[in-house]
């Protein structure tokens, strides 16, 4: 068991917010919303933003969720332009 501070200082896997299952109340607590305007890595800076308030953050090693890929989706274009504006998304939330 961990906290999420724990979890952000210790570069623990915080790249996706289906990965993790919240408690509504932290969730109204904290008035969080994800970004507008981002379309990469959203779900980064928002658990940047939420992690820093939960107390208890417990690890499964068991498989709850299956991603299957049968769509073209924003990070598996071919457009050029697209995909510079992931990039600068990525920096925006790496650079806060």
């Amino acid at each position: 068991m961990y906290n999420g501070e724990y979890t952000l200082l210790h570069g623990m896997r915080i790249d996706s917010v289906w990965q993790y299952v919240f408690g509504r109340e932290l969730l109204m607590e904290q008035n969080l919303r994800f970004a507008e305007g981002i379309a990469c890595s959203e779900d980064v800076l928002f658990l940047m933003m939420l992690l820093p308030y939960v107390k208890r953050l417990i690890f499964i090693h068991y498989k709850v969720y299956v991603y299957s890929i049968d769509h073209p989706s924003v990070m598996r274009t071919d457009n050029t332009e697209r995909k510079f504006n992931l990039v600068m998304d990525q920096l925006h939330v790496v650079n806060g």
